[in-house]
């Protein structure tokens, strides 16, 4: 079940995908990293700062050329976008986007963005993203993105509301989510895939997840 998994997000991710970056944040152990590259993903770009990790990726990209790895985190992007990247050439931003084209926003989507929404940290990268879109700045200055996210069931609903129906949880991010992003269930999933419980009397705690 588990490599059915991972393949499964491999293939939306790689679907009609021809020649893009794809963006995976904190791939931990790299087992969807593993999957996208046997699916034939382009261009796979992985940010990772966890050094319990790092050794075992950079392993995994002297086997592929297509894949490059940056040793951090992208989701701090809303605090270090605009410092200056190891020779104080750059900033983090553009080291992070680094030879992806700059494109106009009918031209399509240069990348995509695959992370798991689950920490504080994660979801204020997410509140970020929909107050720089406005302006097309930080990553939307290289054009539309696609984001391939697994959320919480939680806030997967304050995504969807609607003030007539469940009006409770109806929130201002609700407002900007449905204005900005056209937003798509492309699969669910039980969050004990990624850590499995030793026991089953969690399971009926847990909730899904969904991929969109």
């Amino acid at each position: 079940m588990l490599l059915n998994f991972h393949y499964t997000i491999a293939y939306h991710l790689c679907e009609n995908w021809k020649d893009g970056y794809v963006f995976e944040i904190n791939p931990g152990p790299g087992v969807v990293s593993k999957a996208l590259l046997k699916a034939g993903v382009p261009r796979l770009r992985i940010l990772e700062k966890n050094e319990d990790f790092l050794l075992e990726l950079k392993e995994l990209s002297k086997q592929h050329s297509n894949l490059e790895i940056i040793e951090e985190d992208f989701l701090f992007l809303p605090f270090i976008e605009h410092r200056s990247f190891d020779d104080d050439s750059i900033s983090y931003l553009e080291a992070f986007f680094k030879d992806v084209p700059n494109l106009s926003w009918n031209e399509g989507a240069p990348f995509r963005i695959f992370s798991i929404i689950s920490s504080k940290k994660s979801l204020t990268f997410l509140r970020f993203l929909l107050a720089v879109l406005p302006n097309r700045s930080s990553i939307f200055f290289y054009g539309r993105c696609e984001l391939f996210l697994l959320l919480p069931h939680s806030e997967y609903l304050y995504l969807i509301a609607e003030h007539k129906k469940n009006f409770s949880i109806y929130r201002w991010s609700t407002v900007l989510y449905r204005l900005f992003f056209e937003i798509t269930i492309l699969d669910k999933f039980r969050p004990d895939i990624f850590s499995p419980s030793p026991s089953g009397r969690d399971k009926k705690k847990k909730k899904t997840i969904f991929i969109w």
